[in-house]
């Protein structure tokens, strides 16, 4: 995420955003999923890795570094083009933004992490902060909140473009901290996101806390403070606890209807 806003952000000052351009890795990392998102936000990608003779450009704009991004700089009160980043992203995807908060039924969507092959660097594919309890909370959440859409989603299976759909009619999004929350870049601009903090992952890690303070949405939290609530690369999410943050969420968002 913060590599695509830090070229948005220079394609944006340099007035070329609305032109195919020509993204040039230098890195040797191996092809993945996103990287079909670069094509579809920019144009050509080529990594230095793929060339067999020089290349000469005549005009290039070397780009900030990933964790140099103002995405990155949590402590920061306002992010310049936030809005238009998200706007651009959401439309070159071909998704419509006019989700409106329907009081009468609210969508939660939480997302699940299992174990996935990121890139061909990760051959086990082993992923940690996984929710131990996943089926009781989502059970538990749909028969408290009759009235709630509840779905559990391992977001990264899907092309961007459908995650992209996911998020846009998401009233309320729940996760581990983790890569997936980013999605709350995308969410609309009613909505809320609860973050579940496991036992060894510190409050001060504030990514998500920072995006959804940037856009105004409403943020809340859950932190583990219990051993016996983990399990290796597991945590356990009293069903009680997240049920009560989600009829305060609830509670919130119904106040601007």
């Amino acid at each position: 995420m913060t590599d695509w806003f830090n070229t948005f952000l220079m394609a944006k000052l340099f007035r070329r955003i609305k032109r195919n351009l020509t993204i040039l890795w230098i890195d040797a990392h191996p092809k993945g999923m996103l990287d079909e998102t670069w094509k579809t936000l920019f144009g050509t990608i080529i990594q230095t890795s793929s060339l067999s003779k020089p290349l000469i450009a005549n005009k290039m704009i070397w780009s900030i570094n990933g964790y140099d991004s103002l995405l990155n700089q949590h402590q920061l009160s306002f992010i310049p083009y936030l809005e238009e980043f998200r706007k651009f992203f959401l439309k070159s995807h071909g998704i419509d933004d006019s989700h409106k908060l329907n009081c009468d039924r609210v969508n939660i969507l939480v997302i699940l992490r299992h174990d996935y092959i990121a890139h061909p660097r990760n051959p086990k594919g082993k992923v940690t902060r996984k929710l131990k309890n996943e089926i009781e909370i989502l059970t538990n959440l749909s028969s408290l909140f009759p009235n709630v859409d509840v779905k559990g989603v391992q977001i990264d299976r899907y092309q961007m473009n459908k995650q992209l759909e996911m998020i846009s009619k998401t009233d309320i999004l729940i996760g581990v901290h983790g890569a997936g929350l980013s999605h709350t870049m995308f969410l609309p601009k009613h909505a809320g996101i609860i973050e579940l903090y496991p036992l060894k992952v510190s409050l001060r890690k504030e990514h998500f806390k920072a995006f959804a303070r940037w856009r105004k949405l409403t943020y809340m939290c859950w932190k583990n403070l219990k051993k016996e609530n983990e399990d290796n690369d597991f945590t356990y999410v009293p069903p009680n606890d997240l049920t009560d943050l989600v009829a305060k969420m609830i509670k919130k968002l119904k106040s601007k209807c």
